[in-house]
């Protein structure tokens, strides 16, 4: 997926994007790994935490600049609790750059999050392999899951 962004990003117009993933799949079936992987993939040298418990944990990576935002929500008792968080400006975007918002857990936030560009559905195929099943919802996701394969 990581390579897939940068593929895309020297032709899009404008130079700028903002992309949403939901990352689904039962509990340690790899939604932080598969984060990690991304990040490392597009630059990001540092640990990368779990924002089980923040909900929100917040990473830069240069070249290109994107900012990314990894949620995850799976403590959430109710939609209420996420827009009282005050998270919905992350997924407004940034016209002056690149941004990625990633959210484990969505369905806890059911009805306030916007549709998300692509939906990664992870599952286990056995104890030391996953299955990832993606699907796009807009035109964006279409690129990216096209340039995969």
């Amino acid at each position: 997926m990581a390579s897939a962004l940068l593929r895309l990003q020297p032709s899009m117009a404008p130079k700028t994007y903002h992309l949403t993933i939901a990352l689904q799949g039962d509990l340690g079936s790899g939604k932080t790994t598969f984060t990690r992987a991304l990040l490392g993939h597009l630059g990001h040298q540092g640990k990368v935490k779990s924002p089980t418990y923040t909900l929100c944990e917040s990473y830069e990576v240069d070249k290109p600049v994107i900012a990314i935002h990894h949620f995850d929500l799976y403590r959430m008792r109710s939609a209420r609790e996420w827009e009282e968080a005050g998270f919905a400006e992350y997924f407004l975007g940034d016209e002056n750059r690149c941004s990625i918002c990633l959210v484990e857990w969505p369905e806890k936030a059911e009805g306030t999050l916007p549709t998300f560009d692509v939906q990664i559905q992870i599952d286990y195929a056995d104890e030391n392999q996953r299955m990832f099943d993606l699907r796009a919802a807009s035109d964006l996701g279409k690129q990216i899951i096209a340039a995969l394969s």
